[in-house]
Parts: C-alpha cells; structure tokens; sequence
C-alpha cells in the first residue's frame, strides 16, 4: 500500500475542497485565453471526436467544443458548480481524485498535470492511458520551471517523462509541439499526444 507526504494529502485537499482554488484555474496573465496558440494547437489534436476534459475547472474550456461532444471532469465541487452555472449546455462531473474516469475517444488535460506530486503521477497517467484511445497533455515541458515554493505548487516535468509514463501504459508520443504564449514569457508549453 502506498503512503503519501502530508504535502501530496495537503495539494489534493486544496484542489478538492477550497473554494479560493477557482483563483488558480487560468493562468496569471492574458485574460481568459492566455494560452490561445497552445489551445489551438490541442482542438486541432482533438478534432471530432468525444473528449473528456480532466481538470475542467470552470469549464472555461468547453464552449470551444460541440456540447455533445464534450465532458468536464473536476475534483473541485467548487468549480464544477461554476462551470455548471456558466454552460449549462454542456456536461459536467465532480470525480473523486485518482479514481478511474470515464470512458472516451480522447482525453485531456490542460495545465494539470503539473499540478499532480511525483508520488502520483505514474498513478493519474495510468488512468489517463485506461480511459481513452488518445490522451493529450498541455502545460509547461521544463523540469527547470518547477516552482514548488509557492501554493499551490508546479511540478513541471520534461516531455521525456510523460513519454517514459504513457510507455509505462502501453502508449507511444503521436506529435508534440511547443509554442510562446503570452502567460509565460520566458516558456513555452508543449502540447503532446499519446495513443
């Protein structure tokens, strides 16, 4: 059986249950989109198929889907309320943390891996690999980026590491792209497909 640090039970809890974690769900600068070249990049991935957005926040992210098409998932009540209120046309969920998802073509995660501890990740990345045919991850690609320090904390891994985790599921990189965004100056972030 695994044991977890204080600190990993502490950043699940924050995510579940703190109603201040709607602060945290967009990047810091840039407005709603700050991240545009990178989302682009991700619908272009995603195309047509069913997708299940894991870690949808508000849903800030939804309405650049058809609503048949997409499903939001959240460990936050706090944000799945928000994004329920906000696009009532569309589906969404509040999950328990590290529980199996739901079953679609694709699914993906903008921005949150990052966000899971080291001494989890191979967990939520297995998960991820047992629900679709396709997963896509978009954030920040640079283990030198890591910024534990504040709160909540980002654990920014290498591409290299979610390559050697979805291996470890069976699963291969597709394509990967780095783009500039506006939120982060001196960073790009990677938008990358496993299947």
């Amino acid at each position: 059986m695994r044991t977890y640090s204080r600190r990993t039970l502490g950043l699940t809890n924050f995510w579940r249950h703190d109603p201040q974690v709607l602060e945290h769900i967009i990047p810091p600068r840039g407005g709603e989109f700050p991240d545009a070249a990178a989302l682009a990049l991700l619908i272009n991935m995603v195309g047509d198929g069913r997708a299940l957005e894991f870690g949808c926040g508000r849903g800030r992210l939804a309405r650049l889907f058809d609503s048949d098409l997409y499903h939001g998932v959240d460990i936050s009540s706090h944000a799945i309320e928000a994004a329920v209120e906000t696009h009532p046309d569309y589906e969404f969920s509040v999950i328990e943390p590290y529980a199996d998802l739901p079953e679609t073509e694709i699914v993906f995660g903008v921005h949150v891996l990052l966000h899971i501890p080291d001494d989890l990740i191979d967990v939520m990345v297995a998960k991820l690999a047992a629900c679709a045919e396709r997963v896509i991850v978009c954030e920040i690609m640079n283990a030198e980026f890591s910024d534990e320090i504040f709160w909540p904390p980002a654990m920014n891994r290498d591409v290299e590491t979610y390559d050697a985790l979805f291996e470890d599921c069976g699963m291969s990189q597709q394509q990967s792209r780095a783009v500039s965004c506006d939120c982060y100056k001196h960073q790009k972030i990677t938008v990358a497909e496993y299947g």
